[in-house]
């Protein structure tokens, strides 16, 4: 077995770490929008609020359920 220095173990670690939080982060924005349709089909909200939402999201860093709730959609 090759010995991996203590550097080199912490890199792997955290790219590890790294990529387990960007794969989360990939599922949560994927659960958001699957909502946001879903409320289209229900009639809850139009397609042009979806496209305020979501610039509001981008711009503010907001979640989208705290840029409904900002609005008074939710």
């Amino acid at each position: 077995m090759i010995p991996i220095s203590s550097n080199r173990h912490s890199s792997v670690k955290r790219d590890v770490n790294r990529d387990r939080h960007q794969s989360l982060s990939v599922i949560a924005i994927n659960s958001e929008l699957q909502m946001l349709e879903e409320m289209i089909a229900a009639g809850k909200i139009s397609p042009m609020q979806k496209t305020i939402i979501l610039h509001d999201q981008a711009a503010t860093g907001r979640t989208i359920a705290e840029v409904l709730i900002t609005r008074g959609w939710l």
